[in-house]
């Protein structure tokens, strides 16, 4: 399967000097409510916008790093 290489600035991440790759992730619609529902958490407990890419990618970094741990 290819995938598009493309870079993406994102100043809040620390990242924008880094390549990104685009990928298509398919969520149940439980899954989707569950990223809407972090989206606004992190809006009104944090006062930041956050993307919803940003939470996925997160969330991968914090599973990685508690494998790691193991």
């Amino acid at each position: 399967m290819a995938h598009e290489k493309r870079e993406v600035p994102e100043a809040t991440s620390g990242t924008s000097d880094r390549e990104r790759f685009r990928t298509t992730i398919y969520l149940t619609e439980e899954e989707l409510c569950s990223l809407d529902e972090l989206k606004a958490l992190f809006r009104r407990q944090e006062r930041r916008q956050i993307g919803k890419s940003e939470i996925i990618r997160e969330a991968i970094r914090h599973y990685h790093a508690t494998l790691r741990e193991q």
